[in-house]
């Protein structure tokens, strides 16, 4: 059986720019575009990840990674020693209605032609598209025609593939979101079978649409490395942290999505507290600019301590140096740092969206804050460091064993083999 599964975005660029020696990106092979520009194959990304360890389970798939990438000038291939094939395609523009509102989509022509030439040719393919995004829509509709089967993939919350019109007395606005909705519905009407990342979620669908077939498939990780190998007091003198302090730890892209803005103005309402926020990761060189000077604004410069791009290695030793792991992402899908921060044991403050929502709350775990950002943020921090509310964690036996690559791998070769 052939799969195609289609990452509907460009690799992180700035993530791979700022890889150094010795961390997990510089191992990921890439050629050169006629530009002289490196164009990666990066095996970390979902499509990847899954298909490692489905091909490790099962010898009869043959996985293969489509994407589009903004530094490909034509088809570049590279296939790993598993087997796996990673193919980048270059990007056209693409014009589309959201709503009312005219957008461009950065897209694939070449991409299209090709999976709708395969789809024609053999009728078993399996295609793995993404629920919620405009590219996998154009792409569906392209192979409408074809006999290949297509699974979509959600890794967000299910509340995205229930479409609903927002009121508003704003006459505008409301005819925009009529808009959307009807664009949503008719998406809604493209999809046959769905993956979800929750065994509630996917009854919770079932019900609502009973002419699909919805599979529960997470994506798994592999926490053996994940485990504290240092006390608190050890981490901290090794990475030369004040030994009392209280610590927030944040590790992400550096990017809008993930709200650091707001986090710092909810730090700034608590600032008169003790305590210290270290940031890891890079992102978008605009906005890491504009977090920098948010934290002078602040007036958190004492408070607030960016590491840059750093190795598993150096991370795992700040998670054990750390107090409560926080990510608060506006929208998101199953967030690896922070089931990493579960295996070590770590209490989690998260935005209530996304796969790991839905560990915390099967375990009455963790502390779930609006999506949008509001004034219970800052609460919550002050609280926290007041000690006035008790974070409970997820129990690491349980949380091994559910997200094992042993056990979420079955699961997407069962979804696959049963469409």
């Amino acid at each position: 059986m052939r799969v195609i599964f289609v990452i509907p975005f460009s690799p992180k660029y700035e993530n791979l720019n700022a890889a150094t020696s010795g961390s997990d990106y510089t191992d990921y092979p890439y050629t050169t575009n006629k530009s002289g520009e490196k164009v990666f194959f990066p095996k970390y990304d979902w499509g990847g990840l899954i298909g490692e360890h489905v091909l490790a389970a099962d010898k009869t798939i043959h996985w293969e990674v489509w994407r589009p990438d903004d530094r490909a000038d034509i088809v570049y291939q590279h296939v790993f020693d598993d087997g796996l094939i990673y193919r980048s395609y270059p990007v056209t523009a693409r014009s589309y209605y959201q709503g009312m509102q005219r957008k461009r989509l950065p897209y694939s022509d070449l991409l299209e032609q090709e999976l709708k030439t395969l789809c024609n040719q053999d009728p078993s393919t399996v295609v793995l598209l993404a629920t919620t995004v405009e590219f996998c829509r154009l792409l569906h509709r392209a192979i409408r025609h074809a006999t290949a089967k297509v699974l979509y993939y959600h890794f967000i919350s299910e509340d995205y593939l229930i479409p609903k019109i927002g009121f508003t007395y704003n006459i505008l606005k409301l005819i925009h979101r009529v808009a959307l909705y009807f664009q949503e519905k008719r998406r809604l009407g493209l999809i046959g079978n769905i993956q979800v990342m929750h065994q509630i979620a996917a009854e919770k669908l079932n019900r609502l649409y009973p002419d699909k077939r919805v599979f529960f498939a997470r994506i798994g990780i592999d926490l053996s490395f994940w485990e504290n190998c240092m006390t608190k007091c050890e981490a901290r003198k090794a990475l030369g942290l004040p030994e009392h302090t209280f610590i927030f730890l944040m590790s992400q892209r550096l990017t809008q999505e993930y709200q650091l803005d707001k986090w710092l103005q909810a730090l700034h309402k608590a600032k008169d507290q003790t305590f210290l926020c270290i940031i890891t990761g890079t992102g978008i060189k605009t906005y890491v600019d504009c977090l920098a000077r948010l934290v002078t604004k602040y007036d958190l410069n004492e408070k607030v301590r960016f590491t840059g791009f750093i190795s598993d290695k150096l991370i795992r030793t700040y998670l054990s140096a750390s107090d409560v792991f926080v990510s608060v992402p506006n929208n998101s899908g199953s967030t690896v740092s922070v089931v990493k921060a579960m295996a070590m044991g770590l209490p989690i403050i998260q935005t209530d969206n996304g796969a790991t929502q839905q560990l915390l709350l099967e375990n009455n775990a963790g502390i779930l804050l609006n999506s949008r950002y509001d004034e219970s943020w800052s609460n919550t921090i002050s609280a926290v460091l007041a000690h006035e509310l008790v974070i409970r964690t997820i129990p690491v036996d349980w949380l091994k064993r559910e997200v094992s690559w042993d056990t979420c791998s079955r699961q997407w070769i069962d979804a696959i083999n049963s469409i």
